[in-house]
């Protein structure tokens, strides 16, 4: 069968049987190459294979994809399968090229699977089949006699770098990232990173490489793909209209159709010849063969003395790294002392090692899933005055309030920026008051990319989103992002200095132009963009991004581009966006606001709740207003309201808090806020709320939500909410009043094929099987087409429900004593919500018992429950509206679990006198709204970029008005956060002054006379 000689056949007593054999065998060998050759498809567990005819006669490309969702992990199987497929392809003579790609859009390969690391690797001789089986795959496609190209079309870190690194070509998507993060979880890169990394990298940029390949492997972070290309990481980045896997087939065709032979043309560098590449590869795996001891002793340890280097070793020593870099360097040192193929084997045994030392990567990778690693060290150090001096004499950077002519002035290179930074040697997020933690610091000016604009920012909005940028309350956004800065400031007023293609293609722009900066960014590709902007990965840009507008240049997307209303100040069309655009969603987008009822407004006398007053009484509305002084409270009513309730008032002492956790104190809590009810009926005929608004956090919203009256006229009292600032643990006292299920699903305008959970055996008890009302929940969800998944208390009752022929409507059953059994500690179901520590004195508490919350409760019910959920457009199973139980307090829970931006949690039972609680910003950063039968609950946020311009029209009409701003200079940035932050700001509204050369100029020619008149 495999053409071995059989040896003596003399004593065979019928040898003539053999060339029967020999025939039959060849013509089912002739049918297997047919077969072999007409198929188009190989699927395994975690590779698909597509082999494509490049030309008629000639062999054939294959196209190997990575399927193992969600990152394409390399985990044990992936990478046994990855050495069967290799083999295959390798024995394949019908096979000339291979390409290397990953499935979707976001990931090539993002590593090794760390928690099979954690959890199955307990011994160094059960780690090293890792490393080892990894080596024995790459080293087959490093040395296979065809060339193989990596079409990086996402993430390449940690085993997959290594993966790119094997193989001979590399072409990287625009989006792709890389790096060795490995140093994070105190392990060293065990998949050859160690080895290739410095030898491809050293070669290529001229004499630096081994530098930057050191600061990948000890740093751990991650750089994009244009740096890649630049250090010769990659051999080809598709642009354009290209992507990572076309440009490597025309490589692979190009390659194919020519035989192999080498294409000495005037080919751009930027594009070098696959044969060229590949011819080289194999010269170069001859010389790494060989010990370079001179190269260690000269080279090697001139880097290692590099400041650079230094520098990255101390931080890794004040991070608990130590152990880790040494064994990194060892690794790289050993491999040229003793030659490639040694330098392989003596990482695979340093890093089984590093994955079961309790102190390396057992501590390591568990540090990273709880989100507790210590920080990596920053790229590079602060430019220092002597080199800002030398940018500025280049005009690589202009000082900050240069006039800008754009199309005229050139954009330099560099820029200056207000942002909260990472300490330069710990690498930690250098958090704290305004004033000590924000700085001047001199950062790149990026370029734009297709559907961008680069402005040249003029001033900018100054709220409270800098101040949770600068304090890390209550996360630390350095969590959330790579860079070594912050920048933040969301909105403003700028020139347009630059353009991607497709934003000048759209021609509603154009260089020059003046604009005011919408904040809000979204994915603006996505098809539920129709539904609400929201909804589509919505970031506000300065908070939720590093790159805000407290800088001279920024990126914006195309629709962050608005025009000024008319006859309008600078620095006013620049300071309202955030403040008024949260205030305008709240009222007429979240609420609905009617003329002639009542809205209660909290902080009513400054910032959006002042914007927030002033248009509900614009529009009608009877407005009385949460203020803190009787000076403020004339200015709330000098702006329309009707009255006031101020806080201070000494029958109001201590009545701002929580609602407390003991039920027996939930009669008195109500009544210590009677007062406040009776001060607030007094200025309104008698009755309390038909909206609220609150913003001012977990001290003021309980109190809020009991100042909401009852229904009348049809409508709902409904309370929504923007902001958190004194806490983050919201508690209320239900209101009374029950309603049918049905009705309250209507009232949710539940549409059929939507998922809903509902939760079943709150008040039942373990022994009954029998919940009436919930099944009541259960039939009325189906009679609507609803896909339902119930969750119930015990599994009796899992059982019990799923006996009941519900039939196809009811995907699946829950149930938590299940769930429990199976995870022991690991998993908690809330009677109410964990008390989280007050986010300013205890930030990193506040952020540990989120963290906990996060792991205990939400991701083991989350997970339970997706698994009958999941979709295409829904892949982690999130429920679009959850039927919760008046019997407990689970709201909590069923905050993180129900759908963002268009999620509904909906109650039926009587909540009267019952104590509910939940995070907050799980409802109002991610917009989900909590129905009740006698109130709502609804979580808003900043307006869209379609209600902004709904709100420029009604400013123009007149029957919104903006408040004009305080206009502070350049260097008091910090001192405004400041005051912002101890709430002794002067004014309403701030904005900082960048390059506006007097106050009052309402158009782009006087901007242009008054910067010529200071020159």
């Amino acid at each position: 069968m495999l053409d071995e000689p059989l040896g003596d056949t003399t004593t065979l007593r019928n040898p003539e049987v053999l060339d029967e054999l020999q025939t039959v065998i060849e013509q089912w060998k002739r049918r297997q190459k047919l077969a072999e050759e007409q198929q188009i498809i190989e699927l395994y567990r975690n590779f698909r294979i597509e082999y494509h005819t490049v030309k008629v006669g000639k062999p054939k490309l294959a196209v190997v994809t990575v399927t193992n969702p969600p990152v394409n992990a390399l985990n044990e199987r992936a990478l046994d399968e990855l050495n069967t497929i290799v083999d295959h392809l390798a024995r394949r003579e019908d096979v000339a090229a291979v390409i290397f790609t990953g499935q979707g859009t976001k990931s090539f390969v993002a590593g090794a699977d760390i928690r099979q690391l954690l959890e199955e690797m307990h011994t160094a001789e059960e780690a090293i089949a890792l490393p080892n089986n990894a080596h024995l795959a790459f080293r087959k496609i490093e040395r296979m006699s065809k060339p193989c190209i990596a079409a990086i079309n996402g993430v390449a870190l940690g085993g997959g770098l290594e993966f790119a690194l094997a193989c001979h070509y590399r072409v990287a998507d625009t989006h792709a990232e890389f790096g060795q993060p490995e140093i994070n979880l105190r392990l060293l890169p065990g998949y050859g990173g160690t080895q290739r990394l410095p030898r491809l990298l050293h070669v290529r940029t001229n004499g630096t490489g081994l530098l930057r390949s050191l600061e990948l492997i000890l740093g751990g972070r991650s750089i994009n793909a244009s740096e890649a290309h630049e250090i010769g990481l990659v051999e080809a980045l598709a642009q354009g209209t290209q992507d990572s896997l076309s440009v490597a087939s025309a490589l692979a065709r190009e390659y194919i159709i020519s035989d192999g032979e080498p294409r000495n043309t005037d080919r751009s560098s930027d594009m070098p010849a696959l044969s060229d590449v590949f011819i080289h590869r194999q010269e170069q795996l001859a010389e790494w063969a060989n010990p370079q001891a001179s190269f260690v002793s000269d080279e090697l340890s001139s880097i290692l003395a590099h400041p650079r280097i230094e520098r990255i070793v101390h931080q890794a020593g004040g991070a608990g790294r130590a152990r880790a870099v040494e064994r990194a360097i060892e690794a790289v040192r050993f491999g040229f002392e003793q030659g490639f193929d040694a330098g392989l084997s003596h990482e695979a045994r340093l890093f089984a090692t590093a994955v079961v030392d309790p102190e390396g990567g057992k501590f390591g990778i568990q540090a990273f899933l709880d989100r507790q690693s210590a920080p990596l060290p920053t790229r590079n150090p602060p430019i220092t005055a002597e080199q800002e001096r030398l940018l500025l004499e280049q005009s690589q950077l202009l000082p900050v309030g240069s006039p800008f002519f754009p199309g005229v002035t050139a954009i330099p290179t560099w820029q200056y920026a207000q942002a909260v930074i990472r300490d330069p040697v710990s690498g930690a997020g250098s958090h704290g008051d305004p004033a000590d933690a924000e700085h001047q610091i001199i950062i790149p000016v990026e370029q734009p990319g297709p559907g961008q604009a680069l402005l040249y920012i003029l001033a900018s909005e100054v709220n409270y989103n800098d101040i949770w940028a600068i304090t890390g309350i209550p996360i630390s956004l350095f969590d959330e992002h790579d860079r070594d800065w912050h920048v933040s400031g969301s909105g403003g007023i700028a020139l347009v200095a630059g353009m991607g293609e497709d934003l000048r293609g759209e021609g509603r722009l154009k260089v020059g132009d003046l604009v005011a900066i919408y904040s809000g960014q979204s994915n603006v590709h996505a098809p539920i963009m129709g539904l609400d902007p929201m909804a589509s990965d919505f970031v506000i840009q300065g908070y939720n991004t590093p790159d805000g507008s407290h800088q001279q240049f920024m990126l914006a997307q195309g629709p962050q581009c608005l025009p000024l209303p008319p006859d309008m100040t600078l620095e006013a069309a620049g300071s309202y966006m955030l403040n008024l655009g949260t205030a305008y969603r709240a009222l007429f987008t979240t609420l609905g606001i009617t003329a002639g009822r009542t809205i209660f407004i909290e902080g009513a006398a400054t910032g959006t709740g002042l914007d927030a007053a002033r248009s509900a009484a614009r529009n009608g509305l009877h407005v009385i207003g949460m203020v803190s002084s009787e000076a403020r409270a004339q200015t709330l009513r000098d702006s329309g309201a009707r009255g006031a309730i101020n806080r201070k008032n000494p029958q109001y002492k201590d009545i701002f808090t929580r609602v407390p956790s003991d039920p027996a104190t939930w009669v008195a809590w109500e009544q210590a806020g009677h007062p406040m009810l009776e001060d607030f009926k007094a200025q309104n005929d008698g009755r309390l709320a038909d909206y609220a608004v609150s913003h001012a956090g977990e001290t003021a919203f309980a109190r809020s939500f009991q100042l909401l009256g009852e229904p009348r006229d049809g409508h709902i009292p409904t309370l929504t909410f923007y902001g958190a600032s004194s806490g983050y643990h919201f508690t209320f006292i239900g209101k009374p009043g029950a309603e049918s299920p049905a009705a309250m699903l209507r009232r949710a305008r539940l549409r059929a094929g939507e998922a809903v959970l509902i939760y079943y055996g709150v008040e039942t008890g373990a022994q009954n099987l029998v919940d009436a009302a919930g099944l009541e929940a259960i039939e009325a969800a189906r009679k609507m087409g609803a896909r339902i998944v119930v969750v119930a208390y015990t599994d009796a009752q899992r059982e019990f429900v799923l006996s009941l022929g519900f039939g196809a409507a009811l995907r699946g059953v829950v149930s938590l004593e299940e769930i429990k059994r199976r995870l022991g500690d690991e998993f908690e179901w809330p009677e109410t919500m964990p008390n989280l520590p007050d986010a300013r004195r205890d930030p990193q508490g506040l952020k540990e018992a989120v963290r906990r919350f996060n792991d205990l409760i939400f991701k083991p019910i989350g997970a339970a429950v997706g698994q009958y959920l999941r979709s295409s457009d829904n892949p982690r199973g999130y429920p679009d509206l959850i039927i919760e139980r008046a019997g407990h307090d689970a709201l909590s829970a069923s905050a993180m679990l129900v759908k963002p931006f268009i999620g509904r949690i909906v109650y039926f039972e009587e909540v009267g006198g019952r104590c509910y609680s939940f995070f907050a910003p799980q409802i109002w950063m991610r917009q989900r709204k909590i129905y009740m039968p006698t109130a709502n609950i609804f979580g808003t946020h900043l307006s869209n970029a379609y209600e902004i311009v709904r709100l420029n029209d009604e400013i123009s009409a007149g029957l919104l008005s903006i408040t004009e701003p305080l206009l502070i200079e350049w260097p008091e940035l910090a001192d405004a956060h400041q005051a912002m932050w101890e709430n002794r700001h002067a004014a309403s509204t701030y904005i900082v002054n960048h390059a506006l050369p007097r106050s009052g100029l309402k158009t782009k020619d006087e901007l242009y006379e008054a910067w010529t008149a200071v020159e």
